[in-house]
Formats: structure tokens, sequence, C-alpha cells
């Protein structure tokens, strides 16, 4: 797997690619997102919004890591959500009820204006 972080108006961009399915695969954005909450200023809230767009793959190993990330943003003070998922991984939200913690959006955009609001 393969993995971009960005900071686009404040807020995290996590953007995946390929197949998240070991753990393994989820080590090393596991440490940098880590690393980033590390350097976030004390009254700095961690928004976190991961792009699925390029995912090939995902099962609950990479179920795993999502909850992760939104755990360690709220912790923050924070929130995560969830981009550019494809009918597959909605299904798998809807059948692991995971769509009610997470905001769903359909694009990086809609994203940063849903935090905005």
């Amino acid at each position: 797997m393969e993995f971009e972080l960005t900071n686009k108006e404040g807020f995290l961009i996590i953007l995946l690619k390929g197949r998240l399915a070991t753990d393994n695969d989820a080590i090393e954005v596991k440490e940098s997102l880590n690393e980033y909450l590390e350097e976030l200023e004390e009254n700095q809230k961690p928004n976190i919004i991961i792009d699925l767009k390029d995912m090939e793959f995902i099962n609950s190993s990479g179920i795993n890591f999502l909850v992760f990330a939104l755990n360690e943003a709220r912790i923050k003070g924070g929130d995560c959500s969830l981009t550019g998922i494809s009918d597959r991984f909605a299904n798998i939200l809807l059948i692991t009820k995971l769509e009610s913690i997470f905001s769903v959006t359909p694009d990086l955009e809609s994203a940063i204006l849903d935090f905005k609001k």
C-alpha cells in the first residue's frame, strides 16, 4: 500500500492507494499519523480526511486503521472524515455500522466544506 499525507487548509489529507489488507500495510501510515499528531500545538484540533478513491482493496485490517485514525483525532478534539469511497466499501461501512460514526463525503472539497460547517 502507498499513501500520501498533505496539509490543505489546515486539514490533514491522507490519500491511501492500493491494498490495505494486513496490519503491516498500515504500519507506516500509522507512524506518520502519530508523528503529525505529536507535532500539533496543544490547542490545535486534528481534522483528518482519508481519501480512499485510489484504494483497490480494504478488509478488516483497513477498517482497523480507519477506526484508529478516527479515535486518535477525537482524543485530541478533532474528527475524521472519509471521502472517495467505492460502492463496495460503502456496503462494508453499512454492514459494520461504521457509517454512523464516520462522516462520508463524495470528494475532498465536500469533506473540507463539511468540516467548516
